[in-house]
């Protein structure tokens, strides 16, 4: 009788020691705006620094999720009608990113909802911290940063960390002038074409959940 009870026990215990030793890939999620979009958006895909692709089918109501690997940067782009529309990330410095970094494991990143923006001509996007200092007339985006720990503690600070963060010339904490010492540069959407704008970025680097510096291979 007692061999039968550990039977049942072992198998439990290593499920549950897996788990705890086990950190997941960085998480991406978000809702696009459908009705905001020319016709019905197929996927979101990432693409990493090597061409590999991830992608994530969005949903009846615009959801979508993507687990990406970490140790690489990636570009997000929304897939429809045989083509795809980047997704820019709004930044304090002026810039709107086409790629971000994932440095660790178990990040949750949340981009909110994503509209579409047609190309061409179109009025100047003011980039502002909330929507409260949007001037009055104006067209503004939120540099509001979403990031997360699978395990509900903070991961990527948004620039509140003691030694702030270099983002595009930019140091998140203090917007004083400043150096990447990674010396990789966001690439930049082209203002002239379509894009896909979320409500909320994903951080220049998605880290600071694992403490894992390994490369992704």
């Amino acid at each position: 009788m007692r061999l039968s009870i550990l039977t049942l026990l072992l198998p439990a215990l290593a499920i549950s020691c897996a788990s705890k030793s086990t950190t997941p890939d960085t998480v991406v999620r978000g809702e696009l705006a459908l009705s905001s979009y020319p016709s019905t958006p197929q996927s979101v895909v990432a693409t990493n620094a090597g061409g590999a692709e991830v992608r994530g089918t969005v949903g009846a109501t615009g959801a979508f999720q993507l687990s990406l690997p970490h140790g690489t940067t990636y570009g997000l782009s929304v897939e429809l009608d045989g083509r795809r529309i980047p997704i820019a990330m709004a930044r304090r410095s002026g810039n709107f990113d086409r790629t971000f970094r994932v440095s660790s494991k178990g990040v949750v990143v949340s981009l909110g909802t994503t509209h579409y923006v047609a190309g061409g001509a179109k009025p100047a996007l003011v980039i502002v911290a909330t929507a409260a200092a949007c001037p009055a007339g104006a067209s503004c985006v939120e540099d509001t940063e979403q990031s997360s720990c699978g395990d509900g503690q903070q991961g990527h600070d948004d620039g509140n960390n003691a030694d702030g963060e270099c983002e595009n010339g930019i140091d998140a904490k203090t917007h004083a002038s400043c150096t990447d010492p990674s010396g990789d540069a966001a690439e930049q959407a082209d203002r002239q074409q379509e894009m896909a704008l979320p409500s909320t970025s994903a951080p220049a680097d998605a880290s600071g959940c694992d403490g894992d510096g390994e490369e992704a291979d």
